[in-house]
């Protein structure tokens, strides 16, 4: 059975930062020789088998043609928008949404809502990603001051973020929620 069969692909530029992997060593000294032999993981090594959430944020200045804040990290070659982990277990998805945004872009969001709200995706094993999409005004575009781990950004016509995404620039996660924020997005106000 190959990858595709699972309904996912493994993108090696990994593009999101799951909890340590649980030692099975450590699990295994700690019960009979019997019981050890017996534990195997059906899980690559590195994958986290503790569950991430994460929120990723598609802005888009109200420019006179729209235009999409993208990102690109100090350690990885793929675009991105704005995403991170939502901290702890009772942060809500819109929190780490506005938090991430502040951390990686330094733009306030204000008020996210319902409408706010693109979908979620399965970001792998374990891993939901929670999309949201804020416009903001042209001149919020000017303000933005990256975070100690992004290395650059642009203001992306629709256009060129779709010929990037198709071009395979934007890393998998991303990809995807570019495209379902594409079809979210038709006749909405938001």
């Amino acid at each position: 059975m190959g990858r595709r069969a699972l309904n996912f692909d493994i993108d090696f530029d990994l593009d999101w930062k799951p909890e340590p992997v649980i030692d099975i060593s450590e699990f295994q000294n700690n019960h009979s020789a019997g019981q050890s032999e017996r534990i195997q993981s059906l899980l690559t090594p590195g994958i986290s088998r503790t569950p991430y959430r994460g929120a990723l944020t598609i802005i888009e200045y109200t420019t006179s043609v729209p235009q999409f804040e993208v990102i690109r990290d100090v350690d990885k070659f793929k675009m991105r928008f704005p995403f991170g982990g939502i901290e702890t277990p009772d942060e809500q998805p819109v929190a780490g949404s506005r938090r991430e945004s502040k951390e990686e872009v330094g733009l306030q969001l204000g008020k996210l809502t319902k409408d706010n709200f693109v979908g979620e995706l399965s970001g792998g094993p374990n891993c939901t990603i929670f999309i949201f999409a804020k416009r903001l005004s042209a001149e919020d575009k000017r303000k933005v001051e990256l975070g100690p781990e992004q290395k650059e950004h642009a203001a992306m016509l629709i256009n060129t973020v779709d010929r990037s995404v198709e071009r395979g620039l934007f890393s998998w996660n991303h990809a995807n929620a570019w495209r379902l924020f594409k079809r979210w997005r038709v006749g909405r106000t938001y």
